[in-house]
């Protein structure tokens, strides 16, 4: 909480030095909590500080949501189906916990479904 704290009371000074109106903060899921309950008790000092998720959370958060939307329209079936993803790991890869195995199967499906519309063009 020491290191949040600071890192919220130099926020200000950083944002008074270049001459801005509002200063954003960037933290992971932990400190983001932090962060915010220490924001809250604080609101008047802490007004212009943007609280922020980073962006490797915000694509851990989207993969999930791609997952739970479209896991029962075929898309667990064609992981398994495809060899591209285990069995046993499909469900971390639909619920957004095995990043690197959803980014990887999505930018496969990605190219797959790119050749069958292009496919669909060529007759």
């Amino acid at each position: 909480m020491a290191t949040i704290n600071e890192v919220l009371n130099q926020a200000p000074r950083i944002m008074h030095s270049l001459k801005l109106t509002r200063i954003t903060c960037v933290f992971d899921r932990a400190t983001y909590c932090k962060a915010l309950e220490i924001k809250s008790k604080n609101s008047d000092l802490y007004k212009p500080i943007v609280l922020r998720f980073g962006t490797f959370l915000t694509l851990y958060t989207l993969i999930s949501i791609i997952g739970k939307r479209f896991q029962d329209a075929g898309l667990r079936d064609l992981c398994i189906e495809s060899g591209v993803v285990a069995e046993g790991s499909v469900s971390a890869l639909m619920e957004g916990r095995s990043y690197n195995r959803a980014v990887r199967f999505h930018k496969l499906s990605y190219e797959a479904f790119r050749r069958v519309a292009w496919a669909g063009f060529l007759p």
